[in-house]
């Protein structure tokens, strides 16, 4: 016969991190050599979870089906500092025979971010990959969603690099429009100052500097990662009755995981490119408005060189995942 059972679920986390006084970021002058500033954190989280299963018979006693039965669930998860999450399964189970069961299904799961994903205070870290790309803002830029050859439309002249009289040209994948774009917003970053210092006599490179101090943050915008999984697979029990061999089972399965959403710290380049690579802007007062997002205060300039200053990492939904691959089990007794 089928069975059900229904249930509420209620989970808290609380997490607390207090660094020494020489390692928080209370006093950024005052480190220990070798260890780098670390935010302190004192956020709590809940979730409650409301769920439903059911195993549903279909048919029995067929000539070559004993059973088939239908395994499902839902669960609604209501998360205090997310959206809330639905997730469910729907499974089946043939029952051939008295050695042979076929298995298989579809199930929704999901992972809401953790408190430092979402709320971790600012802090210090150290990285050794610069990136493909140098700096965006550069005429010699070699990033598809830089300046490099970029064209005055004052002039309708290429911007020369002060320090090179060789000509710039456009970075394979970017565009006329796409380098204008960036050169603008590089500008509005820069303010009037420093665009005219960083212009008129930076060494403006094409690759990035080989080491980089910066940021790192949490972001309470960021949301749920979401996978679906698909399974098929047997299990077969020995049909024999000979002791030596009728205690053989076999068990074999094959999955495929696709993830959506996944949570990652943005890279060096992909903080850049969601400033300068996801808005095309034409005139002054757009490249304004764009370097007052977020993502471009997240590659901050200096506003007196117009040199890059140091930039800021956060959570993001930026991936996806895919995974596949076959169990197999085998054992005698």
């Amino acid at each position: 016969g089928g069975r059900a059972a229904g249930g509420f679920q209620y989970r808290k986390n609380n997490t607390v991190f207090i660094p020494d006084i020489l390692q928080s970021t209370a006093s950024w002058t005052d480190q220990v050599i070798g260890v780098y500033p670390s935010g302190y954190l004192d956020v709590s989280g809940d979730v409650k979870d409301f769920y439903v299963e059911a195993l549903v018979p279909i048919v029995k006693d067929l000539p070559y089906l004993q059973k088939f039965e239908l395994e499902t669930g839902a669960r609604y998860s209501d998360y205090q500092h997310s959206d809330s999450e639905w997730t469910y399964k729907f499974l089946g189970n043939a029952q051939v025979n008295d050695w042979l069961r076929l298995r298989g299904g579809y199930n929704r799961a999901t992972r809401a971010p953790n408190l430092g994903e979402q709320f971790l205070n600012v802090q210090q870290i150290f990285s050794f990959s610069p990136g493909t790309f140098g700096d965006p803002c550069s005429v010699r830029s070699n990033s598809p969603f830089g300046a490099g050859g970029v064209v005055d439309p004052g002039t309708g002249l290429q911007v020369p690099d002060p320090n090179n009289p060789a000509p710039t040209t456009l970075a394979a994948g970017n565009t006329a429009a796409g380098a204008l774009s960036t050169w603008l917003i590089c500008q509005a970053q820069m303010g009037i100052a420093g665009s005219a210092n960083f212009y008129g006599s930076s060494t403006q490179g094409t690759t990035g500097s080989a080491f980089n101090w910066i940021l790192q943050v949490g972001n309470p915008a960021v949301t749920s990662e979401k996978a679906d999984t698909f399974t098929a697979g047997l299990v077969m029990n020995s049909p024999f009755d000979n002791p030596w061999l009728s205690g053989f089972t076999l068990a074999m399965d094959w999955w495929k995981v696709d993830i959506k959403d996944a949570i990652l710290l943005n890279s060096i380049n992909y903080n850049s490119y969601l400033c300068y690579g996801t808005a095309q802007v034409t005139n002054a007062t757009d490249a304004a408005i764009q370097a007052a997002t977020p993502s471009c205060q997240n590659v901050p300039r200096n506003q007196g060189s117009g040199e890059a200053a140091t930039i800021t990492l956060t959570y993001t939904n930026q991936a996806t995942i895919s995974d596949s691959g076959i169990d197999f089990a085998a054992s005698w007794r």
